[in-house]
């Protein structure tokens, strides 16, 4: 460091001149004052101002001024970065920044024109769609659906009655069947088995004690009987019974239903075709006699003891 021996400011080992005052640095000797050189060192000159004679040697240097006082504010000149500490600030950092406006009108417009090119190429997808959807249906004519049984239940085709009393057309109790399906393995009471339903209408049987009966046979009509007491005839042959007694004249059971368990069925291992005779039979033993008061239906299902 080189100290001004005027104002005490402590400039670089390089200067000739103080930075704070511009009094001329003095050295002790013509070896300790720094050689200019364009490829090592920056060259301080101040217009008009004393400068250091470079084609003098070390033993004569002369210093040559035409002022007393060098100027405040010198200018530095040299082909290397100068090593001031307040570096030059570029122009084009100090430009404004660009504003941001434009670049968001810019993707809303853009946004929107996509927005129509993708609404365009929906609506044509969907017209094509359309077009080879009806040529389908006319190549492929649709075939009428087939019609399904309600509930999930199985009705069996109305067999012929059989047997069927001569009626008067007085008021002797008769009855008209309807309809008649089954529910299979269900279970009640514990025990599972198949729940008959039977749609009928009595007529002239108000206050008629009767029974809704079904005895179970063979598709060729050999009867199949059981063990269990509480689900066979006195003849043994399996049967079910229900109570009826109409509060009518003529009264219309939509669903009455009885309950049959497979186990009262006595068969032994293997798969059969059965059937339940349904009848209305009185209850009073000694009206049995007269025959059954109507036959109903003969429900034919298959059954497999395993």
């Amino acid at each position: 460091m080189r100290k001004c021996q005027k104002c005490g400011f402590e400039n670089g080992d390089l200067m000739n001149f103080c930075m704070e005052c511009g009094t001329v640095l003095e050295t002790s000797s013509f070896g300790e004052q720094p050689t200019a050189s364009y490829n090592q060192q920056p060259t301080v000159s101040y217009p008009g101002t004393p400068h250091t004679n470079p084609n003098t040697s070390n033993e004569a240097r002369t210093v040559v001024s035409n002022f007393d006082k060098p100027p405040t504010a010198p200018t530095l000149v040299s082909n290397q970065t100068p090593f001031s500490t307040a570096p030059q600030i570029s122009t084009a950092s100090q430009m404004p920044p660009p504003k941001k406006g434009g670049s968001k009108m810019f993707l809303i417009i853009g946004g929107i024109l996509a927005l129509f090119i993708l609404g365009g190429i929906g609506i044509f997808a969907v017209g094509l769609i359309a077009y080879y959807s009806q040529s389908e249906v006319a190549d492929n004519p649709t075939p009428t659906p087939i019609p399904t049984r309600t509930n999930e239940r199985t009705t069996p085709t109305e067999i012929p009655l059989k047997n069927t009393p001569t009626k008067s057309e007085t008021t002797d109790p008769d009855a008209d069947y309807q309809d008649m399906w089954a529910d299979f393995n269900v279970k009640e009471n514990g025990k599972t088995g198949m729940r008959v339903h039977v749609s009928f209408t009595t007529k002239n049987m108000k206050g008629v004690n009767s029974y809704l009966a079904m005895y179970l046979q063979k598709n060729d009509g050999t009867a199949v009987y059981g063990t269990d007491t509480a689900f066979k005839s006195t003849t043994g042959q399996v049967a079910a019974f229900k109570i009826l007694n109409p509060a009518y004249d003529v009264a219309k059971y939509d669903d009455y239903q009885i309950f049959i368990p497979y186990s009262a069925f006595g068969l032994s291992r293997g798969k059969y075709k059965l059937q339940l005779n349904t009848y209305l039979i009185y209850k009073d033993a000694a009206l049995q006699a007269k025959g059954p008061i109507a036959q109903l239906n003969v429900y034919d299902f298959d059954f497999e003891q395993k």
